[in-house]
């Protein structure tokens, strides 16, 4: 887990220096850091604007096949001016691993944000060093898969695992949330474990503190939010699961985060994607997952937390 350590600290600083970028250069409706596998590591937008022009840009321009992100690998990707989405889009590197991308609805405005942008692409450029190295991307799956194979996870004692509930539409729909969920995951944890502390029955589980609970618990999450629901995801919670059970983790403590993630994540979401019918699926497909993951930690874990109300 250490190789996450840092993440949710570096996450809020480049989320502060797109806010500052974005404060000074008024042209500028949104920017993100993209990192060189096309994915969106954090972004911002002005209160007047939504993300989609920058969501469409960044998937128009920076697929992971694209000759921005070539030439951001080899170091030679400088700062270009295109158009995506109906805005003028300019590219910046950031870092030997890292872009920053602004779109603004001016096409003849560009020079104002030149000072801001380069200023911030230094900044970003700092702060990008402090994220874990990009893992290869497992083969794409063109829609999530079920368990299909005899023995797709040696080595691990699974009773039954459930299929996966998320279309192809929901995976999607999770890759376009991905910024927001990654936003409000510090926040989110933070609170889970404030009020586990505060609880004495929970505390006593808790011997040695929540430090290293917190940092595992953040770890987790945001492994959630890849977009492969395939047989990897599957194992990896399955693991998980079966980890828990060695060391001897209490039932309800586990059971407790989840109780508490299922009541603080939601809002924090709608605080995030604002009201209305629509952010209402979203929250609904990313609850979906995450009652998902821990379904499956929970088979390889013998099944007591459900088992909790019997014990």
């Amino acid at each position: 887990m250490s190789g996450f350590h840092n993440k949710s600290g570096a996450t809020a600083k480049i989320i502060a220096a797109l806010q500052n970028l974005v404060a000074e250069a008024r042209v500028i409706e949104a920017a993100a850091l993209v990192g060189r596998d096309g994915q969106i590591i954090a972004h911002v937008t002005r209160a007047a604007a939504g993300p989609e022009a920058l969501f469409a840009a960044v998937d128009e321009l920076l697929a992971p096949e694209s000759a921005h992100l070539r030439h951001l690998g080899q170091g030679t990707l400088g700062q270009v001016v295109e158009s995506a989405a109906s805005r003028r889009v300019m590219i910046r590197q950031a870092g030997a691993a890292a872009l920053v991308c602004t779109v603004s609805g001016g096409y003849g405005r560009g020079g104002s944000q030149l000072p801001s942008i380069a200023g911030a692409a230094t900044r970003l450029a700092e702060l990008s060093q402090q994220l874990p190295p990009v893992l290869p991307k497992p083969p794409a799956q063109t829609a999530p898969s079920s368990i299909a194979s005899p023995d797709p996870f040696p080595g691990l004692r699974v009773p039954d695992v459930p299929a996966c509930p998320l279309t192809a539409e929901d995976c999607a729909r999770i890759g376009a949330l991905r910024p927001f969920v990654m936003g409000v995951l510090p926040g989110v944890t933070r609170k889970i474990y404030d009020a586990m502390e505060a609880e004495p029955q929970m505390a006593r589980h808790m011997p040695n503190g929540t430090a290293r609970l917190r940092d595992m618990h953040m770890a987790w999450l945001e492994t959630l939010f890849t977009g492969d629901y395939g047989p990897d995801f599957t194992r990896r919670q399955l693991q998980i699961g079966q980890a828990h059970q060695l060391a001897g983790i209490p039932p309800v403590l586990l059971a407790a985060n989840m109780a508490y993630l299922r009541a603080i994540l939601p809002p924090a979401l709608r605080g995030a994607l604002g009201e209305g019918v629509l952010s209402e699926i979203a929250i609904g497909t990313v609850m979906r997952l995450v009652d998902y993951a821990f379904t499956l930690m929970d088979t390889t874990s013998s099944g007591l937390i459900n088992r909790i109300g019997g014990a």
